[in-house]
């Protein structure tokens, strides 16, 4: 799953990456709300004829009202994003946010899985797969971070993921 820098600065290469995301992404949610029977239930219980679903295609409203799997999948990769970490060089002095300041051709590392467990960001419940974190208090509507960098799989700025800019 893990693509060399080479390979990722070429836009075929982007499909892949999208692909293996899913991938990586479906996979864990399987095994992780197999770990949690009522997240699993929850999250396919949205339905009141899941024999429907095969059927027939799911239009994008039908897709979009599956909340509790949408919150699903987002905890999956906040527990285990598919790019665990990325590398950055600066190209001029900067600042970060946090006023750290940064000399040109200095490495920064991003490490997504450890924002994914940092109990400053999500809480002293942070090492547990919670979906509900994700939702609203009427459970209707998914809730992000205010802060978008404190959710990293999609990385963020002009280096956005290209499927979260739509």
């Amino acid at each position: 799953m893990v693509i060399s820098v080479y390979l990722a600065q070429s836009p075929k290469m982007k499909i892949v990456a999208a692909r293996d995301l899913s991938e990586a992404a479906t996979e864990l949610k399987s095994k992780l709300t197999g770990q949690n029977l009522m997240g699993y239930r929850s999250a396919t219980d949205s339905t009141e004829d899941a024999q429907e679903w095969m059927e027939e295609p799911l239009s994008y409203e039908e897709i979009n009202s599956f909340v509790y799997l949408h919150a699903t999948l987002l905890e999956t990769l906040r527990l285990y994003p598919s790019m665990a970490r990325t590398v950055r060089c600066a190209i001029s002095d900067d600042i970060l946010p946090d006023r750290t300041y940064v000399t040109a051709g200095t490495d920064i590392i991003l490490s997504m899985y450890s924002v994914g467990r940092m109990k400053s960001v999500w809480g002293e419940d942070c090492l547990e797969f919670k979906p509900e974190r994700w939702l609203s208090g009427d459970g209707t509507r998914i809730e992000r971070p205010e802060d978008g960098y404190n959710y990293a799989p999609f990385i963020g700025g002009s280096r956005t993921c290209i499927g979260i800019l739509s």
